[in-house]
């Protein structure tokens, strides 16, 4: 882990005086600190958002989207996300596109809405964080018509995030996936 992003980890409350302390001298226990990182809750995983990703997605119909995506603080409980990228699709044929969507920290959930809507007019989806091994999941769901959206948000590490789609109905059925790896970090303090 680099230094500034120990460094933000310990501004935001993630990591002891203890741990930095180890950090600094070389003599982290890893263990301790992954088991501290690791705490499953939406504050932690929103904190770790803010900053430039690559990205790459993948969907089952072998079409691809690769770019950069970023997460931009608005206030202490709001992220706007914006990607841009090169879209392929399975016929060969390729464009510029972009997505923007709303992030918001609410309770112990994290509301993703679509981001030309008004709050809470437009969610695509609730994520729940839950604790899966030594990963944090959110998971949830979004029906678009007779569409389904079960989507989960694998927080694999601080810096890689890997997003599922599953998407199935009278119109659509397909599966994406999107790796997301961070290129660097904006970090913002949320208050206690």
């Amino acid at each position: 882990m680099d230094e500034q992003l120990v460094a933000s980890n310990f501004i935001l409350g993630t990591i002891t005086n203890e741990e930095l302390k180890c950090v600094i001298d070389g003599q982290r226990s890893r263990q301790k600190f992954a088991m501290r990182y690791s705490a499953s809750n939406s504050r932690t995983i929103f904190t770790q958002l803010p900053g430039r990703w690559s990205m790459n997605r993948t969907t089952s119909d072998s079409s691809s989207f690769q770019g950069e995506a970023s997460f931009q603080v608005v206030d202490e409980s709001t992220l706007d996300y914006f990607e841009q990228g090169i879209l392929r699709l399975q016929s060969g044929y390729s464009c510029e596109a972009t997505r923007g969507y709303r992030y918001y920290l609410e309770d112990n959930k994290i509301r993703i809405d679509f981001a030309n809507s008004p709050s809470n007019e437009g969610t695509f989806v609730i994520l729940e964080p839950k604790q899966v091994g030594e990963k944090n999941i959110g998971v949830g769901s979004h029906l678009c018509i007779a569409d389904r959206y079960d989507c989960t948000f694998i927080f694999e590490t601080p810096t890689l995030i890997t997003l599922e789609i599953e998407v199935q109905g009278p119109k659509k059925n397909y599966s994406m996936q999107t790796v997301l790896e961070k290129i660097d970090s904006y970090s913002f303090m949320i208050p206690n």
